[in-house]
């Protein structure tokens, strides 16, 4: 009987690595798609491995969300290192907070509808991001220098800009979260996605 559970078990671990590996694989076309420059996708390799095990972030999920954070960087002008700072900031909160996978994907969701659309709105910023991080509107406010009430108006006129805000913003949850002085997550939740 323990011979044929160490069989089952030896069998789903494989399927397991397989499944893996074919996601790995597609993610790999995909980032080649978006990211054209052979230095920036060799960069970003590294960069995705190290927050991974860094903030024990699920590297599958990560590197989904990255691409389509970089497609959307793109769209405004972003630079890979603008984009990284911003995408390594929300990584390092979400650890730091103890977020879920989805949770996590959440707030990538979030910021990319703001880099596509160009602007911040009050749906992404309140609604969206606030749900998962506290505070969100407030830190935006002061990475601004505006009050809550301010930032509310001028994102119902639109003209909170994204890709002039979000680089300041990502500064702000560091400092908002004491992230400055985080180089490494030890959750459960962060050493359990480790393992996987």
């Amino acid at each position: 009987m323990l011979a044929f559970i160490g069989v089952r078990m030896f069998i789903q671990a494989i399927k397991d690595t397989f499944q893996l590996v074919k996601s790995l694989d597609s993610l790999s076309f995909a980032m080649k798609t978006i990211i054209k420059d052979s230095s920036e996708l060799a960069q970003t390799q590294s960069f995705l491995k190290r927050i991974t095990n860094a903030y024990g972030i699920e590297i599958v999920a990560l590197t989904e969300r990255y691409i389509k954070f970089r497609a959307a960087s793109l769209q405004v002008g972003l630079s890979a290192e603008q984009t990284q700072k911003i995408f390594e900031s929300f990584s390092k909160a979400a650890g730091v907070l103890g977020l879920k996978t989805d949770e996590l994907s959440g707030i990538y969701l979030a910021l990319e509808q703001m880099l596509s659309k160009g602007k911040v709105t009050t749906e992404e910023l309140r609604r969206q991001l606030g749900e998962r991080l506290p505070g969100a509107m407030g830190i935006m406010a002061a990475s601004m220098g505006v009050t809550i009430s301010e930032l509310d108006k001028m994102m119902k006129r639109g003209e909170v800009l994204s890709a002039e805000v979000l680089p300041g913003f990502a500064d702000a949850v560091e400092i908002a979260f004491g992230l400055d002085t985080v180089d490494k997550i030890e959750t459960l939740v962060a050493k359990q996605n480790r393992l996987t």
